[in-house]
């Protein structure tokens, strides 16, 4: 709202309008902040309405709007969802916790005669090792993401990269354990790598539509009405 269009003295600045300043080209700018407290959270919605009372002002019924909107939403000491502020410390204990597995999982496999290691569980080894990876770097990314508000790129590709490896490594580790590969045999049927030939790439192509998919919660959406 423009302050000269109301004539009452009893209107308050940013309470009963939100007085908008005028620069040398003519173009009106406002920077306001709100606060919600803990019962309003989410229940908040960001509108424009253009009426359409011009001509009263000297103006035609209809004028033309051309504005840019800048919404920064913080949390306390966080730039994180009130849901997501949990998130890099949880991801960081479940990485220390996985180290750990990883740690007993390879002197467990050190101490045993090595007839009963086979080469899957040195595959699981390396699962194991890419997923404490995967959890560490993805803590990390959310940490920056809460306290800038904005991710790190070279963290999140790390973790994008991790993340894609941890997720080809499993279901190969599952396919070799479930067709016996190691175990029970030493081979590869032509049914065995077909498998391998249609389920990795769609693997691949999962996690790559997991990635677009949490990128895009990071984004900013502006509606406008």
């Amino acid at each position: 709202m423009i302050p000269g269009f109301f004539k009452k003295d009893s209107l308050v600045a940013y309470r009963d309008y939100i007085p908008l300043e005028k620069n040398a080209k003519g173009e009106y700018s406002v920077q306001f902040a709100t606060r919600f407290n803990f019962e309003e959270r989410g229940l908040y919605t960001f509108m424009y309405h253009n009426c359409f009372n011009y001509r009263a002002q000297g103006y035609s019924d209809r004028v033309a709007v051309d504005f840019t909107v800048n919404i920064t939403e913080w949390n306390v000491d966080s730039y994180l969802s009130a849901g997501e502020i949990p998130k890099p410390q949880l991801y960081l204990y479940f990485a220390f916790l996985f180290m750990l597995a990883t740690f007993m999982w390879i002197n467990t496999l050190c101490k045993s005669e090595s007839k009963n290691v086979y080469r899957v569980h040195r595959l699981m080894t390396a699962l194991v090792f890419l997923k404490t990876l995967s959890l560490f770097f993805h803590g990390i990314n959310y940490y920056f993401v809460g306290t800038y508000g904005h991710q790190k790129e070279i963290w999140a590709v790390v973790y994008y990269i991790t993340h894609l490896l941890k997720g080809a490594l499993l279901f190969g580790t599952i396919i070799l354990i479930g067709t016996g590969y190691t175990f029970f045999k030493n081979f590869l049927s032509d049914r065995d790598r077909n498998l391998f030939m249609i389920i990795l790439p769609l693997q691949v192509v999962d996690n790559i539509a997991m990635i677009i998919i949490e990128e895009s919660e990071f984004a900013e959406q502006v509606c406008v009405c």
